[in-house]
């Protein structure tokens, strides 16, 4: 005969149990214009990190696609796709900035889905906004740029941008003009203009000053200074001032060069903590052995790549702590009927408000409208790239100079003007 406790037990199995082991499903969206290796390392080690090791409430998928950087109807057309699939999509990441990333935020702005990219772009200032932007703050990277130049003590110089948005990151920096002490400095502000070759303009500059900021392309850059070489304007009394977040995985031994090259970053390769987590990434993509070990030293990896896992890792913690205790359920959403996401208000307010934790660029905090408004910029040495001369810092508007037992850095730097400075010691 059958006791009740016994009963109970039974049914509590038959009707509870399947439910305790139920793991949400979310699909995140991914949006590349051009698809290479190295930032899918860290979509691949992140996902089976979540899902095989973490064991959370939710099993996390990616979908994957390669949209066009100019044509917007095709993207529209992939995107509306993407978010019509069966069960939906939680949020969607767009990897590369491009003439078409607008129209994917439009329409994730109309769907009420979370948007995540990471890329330069104009600040929003929308008062309802679906976007994060693990990228600057676009006016508080400009004064950022500003404060390294005036750490530099640079009072007369060239600047040379290439796109009309390089000109908008000198905003600030133009504004020096006025700085030394009401006395009007000399800016000369240049656009490259078609390439490859750039030596015209390069001559017409060479008498202009020794100090230049060239703002350009990454792949252009080593090109440019070769050219400035070949006219004698690399020498020791030159000094150069790259403000690509990228310049850091450039090989400038080639230039064989007594210039001061000067350039900035958003997180450093040299930390331990960083390699550690690149490690993963390369043991975990060369687990197939019917693939060729891959190698990635630590200099050349992309901002792109580091921001795509802080922005990835940030989405999969924000979906996993909602789903302990809520909803995180997603839905097809129809462009044509204009349907909503069942969840991706909530996701989307709850990334915002979050810390993100444990990530590679430093401290990130987002203003109401989606901008990264914490952030770190590392001043560098071309030839010393293994240790900062300093740092700026958004969320204090300072920056801190760094001295070591064995190191030198220019006790006038820090006769700095109109700036918080604070000096550390490693």
């Amino acid at each position: 005969m059958l006791t009740r406790e016994w009963l109970f037990l039974s049914l509590f199995s038959v009707f509870i149990a399947p439910h305790c082991c139920f793991r949400a499903e979310a699909t995140i969206g991914i949006l590349f214009n051009e698809i290479t290796w190295q930032p899918l390392l860290p979509l691949r080690n992140a996902l089976k990190k979540q899902n095989m090791v973490d064991q959370a409430f939710v099993r996390f998928s990616t979908e994957i696609q390669q949209v066009s950087a100019t044509d917007s109807f095709n993207v529209s057309k992939t995107v509306c796709d993407l978010l019509g699939r069966k069960n939906g999509v939680a949020a969607i990441i767009s990897v590369q900035g491009s003439e078409t990333s607008p129209i994917q935020e439009s329409i994730c702005f109309n769907s009420e889905l979370p948007f995540i990219s990471m890329s330069w772009g104009p600040t929003q200032e929308n008062n309802i906004s679906m976007s994060l932007n693990f990228y600057p703050e676009a006016r508080l990277f400009a004064k950022g740029l500003m404060e390294v130049v005036k750490a530099l003590r640079w009072n007369s110089f060239v600047i040379l941008y290439e796109t009309e948005e390089g000109l908008i990151r000198m905003q600030e920096i133009l504004k020096l003009q006025e700085f030394h002490r009401g006395k009007r400095n000399s800016i000369l502000v240049k656009q490259l203009g078609p390439g490859p070759d750039y030596r015209m303009l390069l001559k017409e500059i060479r008498n202009a000053s020794e100090y230049i900021i060239l703002d350009c392309e990454t792949e252009n850059i080593i090109p440019i200074l070769l050219q400035a070489k070949d006219l004698r304007m690399l020498e020791l009394h030159n000094n150069y001032f790259l403000t690509s977040l990228d310049a850091h995985t450039l090989d400038y031994s080639i230039l064989k060069t007594t210039a001061n090259i000067t350039t900035i970053r958003l997180f450093d390769p040299n930390r331990q903590e960083f390699q550690n987590v690149l490690n993963r990434w390369l043991l975990s993509d060369n687990e197939n052995e019917d693939e060729i070990m891959k190698v990635l030293p630590p200099h050349t990896v992309l901002t792109e790549t580091v921001l795509l896992y802080d922005a990835f890792t940030h989405i999969m913690e924000c979906i996993k702590s909602l789903a302990a205790t809520s909803s995180v359920e997603t839905n097809p959403i129809s462009c044509e009927e204009k349907s909503k996401s069942k969840n991706g208000f909530a996701l989307y307010n709850f990334c915002r408000v979050k810390k993100p934790e444990k990530t590679l660029t430093g401290a990130v905090k987002f203003d109401e409208f989606g901008n990264r408004i914490h952030f770190k910029i590392d001043i560098v040495d071309a030839d010393m790239p293994t240790t900062a001369l300093g740092s700026w810092h958004s969320h204090n508007e300072s920056m801190v100079l760094y001295r070591g037992e064995n190191e030198t850095f220019d006790a006038s730097v820090a006769n700095l003007q109109k700036i918080k400075v604070i000096v550390s010691s490693r």
